[in-house]
């Protein structure tokens, strides 16, 4: 079984690539939605039958294939990023809030009062990730495309002209400086002592006080 970390601007959440039923929370890499009735729907242009999902997305109900779909297993408080290194932690942009926000007001403030700035603070900064979540870059990856911009221009008499914009793909480019927003991970598992087939051994994501705990970055 693989599974997947994406970073959205609401959070983290961890999918799999196992089937998505009826009542599962499924995911497009677009839209995090719950799954409903499922279906065929018959496909007029090419004559062939494509599993579907009737899906609940915002207050309206529309349809979506299956292939599509990716199975939600845990979203952004029912993930354990303790076992990660601070350096793949940054990596994904991912903090200890509560960490950072105790360590900051009890610097600040008397420790009578920290907990009362507690709650304002760790808000702030889940807002701010959330704003800069797709704007995180490097100084390594400004000074690339400092020297990747006066590498598309040519000299002529002494002075330079730009190189076209059809020869330079300036959206190309920053695409390529982007974060990912997504990861395959390995996971603490533990052996399904609840499968229906008792005679295989069937592993599952290890839940420790209500999360799953990612091991490593794959």
């Amino acid at each position: 079984m693989n599974y997947t970390l994406h970073k959205l601007p609401e959070g983290f959440l961890v999918t799999s690539d196992e089937k998505i039923e009826e009542g599962n929370i499924g995911f497009d890499g677009l839209y995090i939605f719950k799954c409903l009735k499922p279906f065929i729907a018959n496909e007029t242009t090419s004559g062939k039958n494509i599993p579907c999902f009737y899906i609940e997305l915002g207050e309206t109900s529309v349809f979506h294939e299956t292939s599509y779909i990716k199975k939600v297993i845990a979203q952004q408080d029912q993930i354990d990023f303790s076992a990660l290194s601070e350096e793949k932690q940054k990596e994904i942009g991912w903090f200890d809030i509560d960490k950072i926000a105790y360590k900051f007001c009890d610097e600040i403030t008397p420790k009578d009062v920290t907990r009362s700035l507690h709650y304002p603070f760790k808000r702030g900064f889940q807002k701010a990730q959330e704003l800069l979540f797709d704007r995180r870059f490097t100084l390594e990856d400004m000074k690339k495309a400092f020297n990747a911009g006066d590498n598309y221009r040519y000299y002529e008499n002494g002075g330079f002209l730009f190189i076209p914009s059809d020869v330079l793909d300036e959206d190309q480019y920053i695409q390529s400086l982007s974060q990912p927003k997504s990861w395959k991970v390995e996971l603490e598992m533990e052996y399904d002592l609840e499968s229906i087939d008792s005679s295989k051994k069937v592993i599952k994501p290890k839940l420790t006080n209500g999360k799953i705990k990612i091991l490593k970055l794959l």
